[in-house]
């Protein structure tokens, strides 16, 4: 979903004004799925999105969002493939999490986004984590905006985002490849949109009348704690992944600012200041690797016209605690019109696959980019 954003006002420099590694892009693959590939075939749009896991046994997951019809990103179900090398890749058609495509803004849980798989320790389960959201034709949402008159929010219609979690059928390892529950007692909400939120939200994502919800969903761990970072800048906490997810107080560490002026909505002009970024995806490099212990994030839908990042880029940063992160970078890769990045993942020798979808012809498909990483020290 595509929207642009403003900067407010210039921000110094800091030590935080660069990523701590340097990401070199050595190959960008061609479309791994497309409109061609088998299972694809009664699929309007594409996939969108998502992420990549790479299981104990070197088997790649991506859990998606189908485009399959109209109305465009309402007519989606969540899908899950596998691949043994990353590059050829199989549908699993036992399972798909699907929402109600309604369209009147009536009911919850329209269309699913954004899913990830995340396995917890402590119960012994793999959890998705996807954002639902609410739908309504464009035009009809505009109306209501303009008699409502808030500011600052963004004008579509696919509003007051919910982030659930579901939990896989299967316990262990092998329960990663699901089936998840849906809409039973393990299917439950996590984070939504607030009645009456605190400012910054207010502008950003709006309340539980107006607004664009929760938007993204990115959990990690730092420490002995889980967060969620969702609607690309924003963050909750819980001491289990399991638990209800309770909002940072807006202040120095809330929302993320990506040593910028913080986000807003405003309508694209040539010239200005935009910057925005997408779907951020988190991995904690290891001990033993280049940067070990630093928070990598990639990003899709990048932009940011103030250091001439002025058509949209897949993008990078990175973070010492997982908190405060630095100024985003730009890949120097295209696919598409570099719509989301779903993974980094590592393969060896400092290597990463970021696989990413893109868009061309009001068709996204998937792709890998394979970069280096080095130390920017």
């Amino acid at each position: 979903m595509i929207f642009f954003l403003e900067c407010k006002a210039q921000v110094g420099t800091s030590d935080l004004s660069k990523p701590s590694v340097i990401l070199t892009v050595l190959n960008v693959s061609q479309p791994l799925i497309n409109e061609k590939t088998p299972g694809m075939e009664n699929v309007k749009y594409g996939n969108e999105g998502g992420e990549v896991v790479k299981d104990s046994k070197g088997t790649y997951h991506w859990f998606t969002s189908e485009q399959f019809g109209e109305p465009y990103w309402v007519l989606n179900r969540i899908t899950h493939w596998t691949s043994n090398d990353g590059t050829n890749w199989v549908k699993d058609n036992l399972w798909m999490k699907e929402g109600n495509h309604d369209y009147t803004n009536s009911k919850n849980k329209s269309s699913y986004f954004d899913p990830t798989a995340i396995y917890d320790t402590e119960t012994g389960y793999w959890y998705m984590f996807y954002v639902a959201y609410r739908c309504m034709p464009d035009s009809a949402y505009d109306v209501l905006l303009r008699k409502a008159n808030p500011i600052s929010l963004y004008n579509g219609g696919f509003i007051r985002a919910q982030i659930y979690r579901s939990r896989a059928v299967k316990p262990g390892l092998e329960g990663l490849g699901g089936p998840y529950h849906d809409n039973d007692a393990e299917d439950v909400i996590v984070i939504e949109p607030l009645e009456n939120p605190p400012p910054y939200e207010a502008k950003w994502v709006g309340d539980t009348k107006f607004g664009y919800g929760c938007a993204t969903v990115t959990p990690y761990m730092i420490g002995k704690e889980w967060y969620i970072l969702y609607a690309e800048n924003m963050l909750a906490k819980s001491a289990l992944l399991t638990g209800k997810f309770k909002r940072l107080p807006e202040g120095n560490d809330n929302p993320v600012s990506y040593q910028r002026p913080l986000m807003e909505w405003t309508n694209y002009t040539a010239g200005s200041r935009g910057f925005y970024l997408e779907n951020p995806i988190i991995y904690k490099i290891p001990n033993g690797r280049t940067g070990a212990g630093i928070y990598v994030m990639v990003v899709g839908m990048y932009i940011d016209i103030s250091i001439g990042v002025k058509d949209t880029r897949y993008g990078y940063a990175t973070s010492a605690d997982g908190i405060h992160w630095s100024a985003v970078q730009p890949i120097a890769a295209m696919f598409g019109d570099c719509i989301t990045a779903c993974s980094f993942i590592p393969e060896g020798n400092d290597t990463y696959s970021i696989f990413v979808t893109g868009r061309d012809n009001n068709y996204e498909r998937l792709a890998r980019i394979l970069v280096k990483l080095s130390s920017n020290k």
